[in-house]
């Protein structure tokens, strides 16, 4: 199940434009939340901007707050099935997800960061020496922000090699 169709359908949903999905306005504002309970008037339209001006580009963007949380969500599902699992981790590198998350890094809120990091930290050790030299921002950012354990490796390269017929596990730093 997890092989075929959770870890793959969660990473092709984030392979969308995920910028555009967080920022885009699909909510109704008489059935938000507070205004949904408690009847609040809506603003007054009447007075609006003059049509010559422009919306600033640089300017932040206010966040869909339901796409925001289910981007979040779908980050801790994935992070949920591929902890403490080497072989669902390894599964992430045959899904091609380092450009995906990578792609996901761009949204500014820092929740969304945190669990893209949690999910570059499992599977760093797979992940290969010149990935590790290209990504130097992205393993800095994951010393600085995700929370260490004494016994954690994912600073280390792992490769298998076949020996004498048995699969070795080495270690490269």
């Amino acid at each position: 199940m997890f092989y075929a169709n959770c870890i793959p359908l969660v990473l092709k949903f984030l392979n969308q434009d995920m910028n555009m999905y967080v920022t885009a306005e699909n909510s109704i504002p008489s059935l938000d939340f507070p205004t949904c309970l408690f009847y609040i008037p809506p603003p007054n339209l009447g007075h609006s901007e003059p049509h010559d001006t422009l919306p600033d580009d640089s300017s932040p963007k206010a966040m869909c707050w339901r796409n925001l949380f289910s981007t979040v969500n779908m980050l801790r599902i994935i992070q949920k099935l591929t902890k403490w699992r080497p072989p669902r981790t390894m599964m992430l590198n045959v899904f091609k997800s380092p450009p995906i998350l990578k792609k996901t890094l761009k949204i500014s809120h820092w929740l969304v960061h945190l669990y893209v990091l949690k999910l570059f930290k499992l599977q760093a050790k797979y992940l290969g020496k010149n990935w590790r030299k290209a990504n130097m921002k992205i393993l800095s950012s994951i010393y600085q922000h995700v929370r260490h354990r004494l016994l954690d490796d994912w600073r280390t390269v792992v490769t298998w090699t076949l020996d004498n017929g048995r699969l070795l596990r080495r270690n490269r730093n």
